[in-house]
C-alpha cells in the first residue's frame, strides 16, 4: 500500500494573502528580535511606498516586497526548523528564497530574470 501524501506544507513555503499579512509577521519578529530589526524593515517598507505612491512603479515595489518576504521567510524557517541550520551539511551554505518561499540550500544563486527577487542569505 502506498502511504497517503503528507498534508503538511513543505518547510519554508510561506504564503501570504496580502502584504498586510507580511507586516503582521514583521511585527511579531520585531517583538522576538528587538527594535533594531524594525529599523531595517522600515527602510524597505518606505522604499516600497515610495515606488508605489511617488514613482508609480509597481514592478519595483513588488521586487522590494519580495525581498521583505524573503527576509521574513528566512527568519520563519530558522524559527520553525532550527535543526536544519545546525546540520553539518548546511553550515556555511546559503538559503535561497523567492517571493518568501524556500527554494533550497545552495552555494550561490545564478541570475535568472524570471526570479529578480531571489535572495540568498548566508547562514
Amino acid at each position: 500500500m502506498t502511504p497517503a501524501p503528507s498534508t503538511e506544507p513543505l518547510p519554508g513555503q510561506n504564503d501570504y494573502a496580502s502584504f498586510q499579512e507580511v507586516l503582521i509577521w514583521i511585527r511579531r519578529l520585531v517583538l522576538v528580535h528587538g527594535p533594531r530589526l524594525a529599523v531595517a524593515f522600515e527602510r524597505y517598507i518606505r522604499q516600497t511606498n515610495y515606488y508605489l505612491e511617488e514613482k508609480k512603479d509597481p514592478e519595483v515595489a513588488h521586487i522590494i516586497e519580495c525581498i521583505i518576504k524573503n527576509d521574513v521567510g528566512v527568519r520563519r524557517l530558522r524559527e520553525d526548523f532550527p535543526e536544519k541550520f545546525q546540520e553539518v551539511s548546511n553550515i556555511g551554505r546559503k538559503v535561497e528564497f523567492h517571493e518568501g518561499r524556500f527554494l533550497g540550500w545552495g552555494v550561490e544563486v545564478s541570475y535568472n530574470p524570471e526570479r529578480k527577487a531571489v535572495c540568498a542569505y548566508e547562514i
